[in-house]
């Protein structure tokens, strides 16, 4: 397969490893530094180096052939089904829905492939980030679906191991935005104060159990923000165990892009677990509850 794009202007005086390793997720950064010292690469018809200035109007090629996907845990597990929705547990390695360099490595395309029929994603959750995930087999249903997330007629329970001795009880309602002291483009901060750019975000987390260095906490969303869960604990004090972004060191993603390998301590994944979901089902009217047993890897952090 052919890729051909076009430099805009926003991206005059990137440099073109930076460029394809950001917008290009197929490969980490220093696959993409092979990739242009075997000349795969062409600016303007022409091979060159990784440090090269992209300009306005530069056309930047490559061919991704012999492209692999990464490895995933395809293991995942039925947890209800009816006419309208399937309900499923996944693993904490395997992407929702195609993004990135994962393309037939998704539960969605296993799904097709396992019942040789057609789903659709009602919500998603990070690769990283195990349990429960609805999928529904009309399009009429995702649309019910999706407004009762909306309307916040979904409750929804995480299970979250973090660093630190958590108190019984917290409630992080305030406001999320963009951690402007980060390297990582797409971290975000919690604040209990109003911020001009910031968007609200309400959390309530319990401790369930805990020892000297970790905690087990349920973490309840009411409302849905990007990284709400995570983002939330990172700025109170209590970083996820495993999480490169919001862990204990952000630098552990920034190598993790780099290389492509994890550099986590304890767990190669993100301590987060979707454990339930209950909702009145909007075409049976049944009330229904949902639960996802938490996956061994983390239940043994307490051990």
């Amino acid at each position: 397969m052919k890729f051909c794009y076009k430099i805009r202007f926003h991206q005059r005086g990137s440099l073109l490893l930076d460029f394809l390793s950001k917008n290009f997720t197929y490969y980490s950064t220093l696959q993409w530094k092979k990739e242009i010292e075997n000349l795969h690469i062409l600016v303007n018809e022409r091979p060159t180096t990784y440090n090269t200035i992209l300009q306005t109007g530069d056309i930047v090629e490559f061919y991704l052939g012999n492209f692999q996907e990464p490895n995933v845990d395809k293991n995942y597990k039925i947890l209800y089904e009816d006419d309208w929705i399937i309900a499923v547990s996944k693993s904490g390695n395997l992407p929702v829905h195609p993004a990135g360099r994962y393309k037939q490595n998704t539960l969605l395309e296993i799904l097709k492939l396992d019942f040789k029929s057609n789903f659709h994603v009602i919500h998603r959750l990070d690769r990283e980030t195990s349990g429960l995930v609805l999928f529904a087999k009309e399009k009429e249903a995702v649309n019910k679906f999706q407004k009762l997330f909306e309307k916040r007629l979904i409750k929804k329970e995480y299970i979250v191991y973090v660093f630190g001795s958590f108190p019984p009880n917290v409630c992080a309602k305030g406001w999320i935005l963009p951690d402007e002291n980060s390297n990582i483009r797409k971290k975000q901060i919690f604040s209990y104060e109003y911020k001009l750019h910031g968007i609200e975000c309400h959390t309530e987390f319990h401790l369930l159990k805990k020892n000297d260095k970790i905690s087990k906490i349920l973490a309840i969303p009411y409302t849905g923000r990007m990284h709400q869960i995570r983002a939330s604990l990172c700025s109170l004090g209590f970083p996820v165990v495993g999480d490169k972004i919001y862990g204990e060191d952000e630098t552990c993603f920034l190598k993790f892009l780099e290389s492509g390998i994890s550099q986590t301590k304890l767990l190669d994944r993100q301590a987060l677990h979707a454990y339930s979901l209950s909702f009145e089902h909007p075409h049976t009217k049944k009330n229904l509850y949902l639960k996802a047993e938490e996956p061994i890897e983390l239940s043994n952090l307490l051990l």
